[in-house]
């Protein structure tokens, strides 16, 4: 049974697989890094690898679970040094593409 949910703030290390499929997300993405990639954790196994990174990375931070918002911002990451390195990553991003003319 799918449980309905409007918005769930938690850590990271609270998340499971299992609570995705309970309210609807089995196949959720997230970010693991600063960059703008998202991951997609089809299965249990990519979801455990995903939360293995992110986890490496910036240790346990708050994840904000949204499940009726657009696809890419169902789980975010709300962490003040993981954000900071997002918005340094996309700025240096969007310099390199004015710079070489990939816009």
């Amino acid at each position: 049974m799918i449980r309905e949910l409007t918005e769930e703030e938690m850590k990271l290390s609270e998340l499971t697989y299992e609570y995705l499929q309970s309210i609807g997300l089995p196949n959720a993405h997230m970010h693991t890094d600063c960059t703008d990639a998202l991951r997609s954790m089809h299965n249990e196994y990519h979801f455990n690898q995903a939360k293995q990174d992110l986890m490496a990375g910036y240790g346990d931070v708050n994840i904000i679970i949204t499940p009726d918002a657009e696809w890419f911002n169902k789980i975010r990451i709300d962490d003040a040094k993981w954000q900071a390195d997002h918005e340094a990553f996309c700025r240096q991003k969007g310099e390199w593409c004015k710079k070489y003319g990939a816009e």
